[in-house]
């Protein structure tokens, strides 16, 4: 694959609103933002109606087992299944998909959201901002821009990967929308 120019919020949410079946996955040795970001948009895409598969090569481990709804990720099956789309998040090469690929058949169209400034633009569709401090930063616009209802499983999501990858909103990339994120997300309901 190729990959194709940067895409727009809008182009990714028409192709997402024409999908029935979704996979949403993440990247090896995940970390808080790979779970949160797996999480929150496996959650709001099937607040949609949308079949939704999230799986990481990892399943999901224990460390991040308190996250709300985390049982939605598991292992990659030894089946084949096919996608409308498949939303790769956090990850900056196909190949860090590690064994979520092997039971992938076919795809309509791959989706790649990041903040990696090392990504290889890989997917149909890429939306890479390297001035986000983590994906969940970028995904909270996304939702934001879509009108999702952020739930408070959603917000608590995506509070906990923003929160990982800044290092507690100690980092170089955090900014004042990061902060103003946080504490949107907190008063949709998050227990800090």
């Amino acid at each position: 694959m190729s990959g194709g120019p940067d895409a727009t919020f809008e182009q990714i949410r028409h192709t997402l609103d024409a999908a029935t079946r979704i996979l949403v996955a993440s990247h090896v040795r995940p970390d808080g933002d790979a779970y949160g970001c797996t999480i929150a948009m496996a959650l709001y895409l099937r607040s949609l109606g949308k079949d939704v598969l999230a799986w990481n090569e990892e399943g999901m481990t224990a460390k991040f087992s308190y996250l709300p709804e985390s049982g939605i990720v598991a292992a990659p099956p030894d089946d084949k299944h096919d996608f409308d789309v498949f939303l790769a998040l956090d990850t900056s090469t196909k190949e860090r998909l590690g064994r979520a690929l092997k039971p992938v058949g076919s795809v309509g169209t791959w989706i790649n959201i990041d903040h990696h400034v090392s990504n290889h633009r890989y997917a149909d569709l890429n939306y890479i901002d390297d001035g986000a401090p983590a994906t969940a930063q970028i995904l909270y616009d996304y939702l934001r821009f879509a009108g999702a209802d952020i739930t408070p499983a959603i917000a608590a999501n995506l509070y906990a990967a923003v929160s990982t990858d800044t290092g507690s909103f100690q980092y170089d990339k955090t900014s004042p929308h990061t902060f103003r994120m946080a504490a949107d997300l907190v008063e949709r309901g998050v227990n800090v």
